[in-house]
């Protein structure tokens, strides 16, 4: 009899765990489906310290008008450090870039890598805007010759948060989030 009521104590303690876990388990399953999955409207990635991050957030949120259950992925790299540029360079190609924020001649480095999108007037920038990039290009015998010139993003005015002068705003070349992209070239291009 002993033995009985032993073994069925011991299915019980069994049970009660096992349902334990399965609680947890939904629980947390529900926490992320319902609770923490925002979804992200706009990434920027800044080649250069943001020296207020706070204010840069406001700034991103203000520009794109975020709803409740929407945010901005916001990474900041310093691009002046050589190995960080595999990070960058990671990033953009992982599609969690759709802003590239930088100093001249790393954006250039981007553009001339074909990581930055080649910007038309579809994308009603206005003219005085624009920050253009003449690409080297080969010829048939790899000659190097200068190619036609191409426009990758806009010259920065000041933006909250950022410290730095003559920084471009560009697009990735496999921007996500296109229409929340272009609204913070528009915004932040002089």
């Amino acid at each position: 009899m002993d033995k009985k009521r032993n073994k069925r104590g011991k299915k019980r303690i069994l049970f009660f765990i096992g349902s334990m876990f399965a609680l947890i388990f939904a629980y947390q399953t529900m926490k992320v489906i319902f609770l923490e999955n925002e979804k992200t409207v706009v990434s920027v990635l800044v080649l250069t310290p943001i020296s207020d991050q706070k204010a840069f957030e406001r700034e991103v949120r203000e520009q794109v008008k975020i709803k409740k259950g929407e945010k901005a992925l916001i990474q900041s790299i310093d691009a002046q450090i050589e190995a960080n540029h595999a990070i960058a360079t990671t990033w953009i190609r992982a599609k969690t870039a759709d802003v590239i924020i930088g100093e001249e001649q790393v954006i250039r480095k981007y553009a001339e890598a074909g990581y930055l999108k080649e910007l038309s007037e579809k994308d009603k920038i206005p003219q005085k805007q624009k920050y253009y990039r003449v690409l080297t290009e080969y010829n048939t015998e790899d000659n190097m010759e200068m190619g036609e010139e191409k426009w990758f993003g806009s010259f920065a005015k000041e933006i909250p948060g950022l410290d730095g002068d003559g920084l471009i705003v560009s697009l990735a070349a496999n921007v996500v989030h296109e229409k929340n992209a272009l609204k913070l070239l528009r915004a932040w291009g002089e």
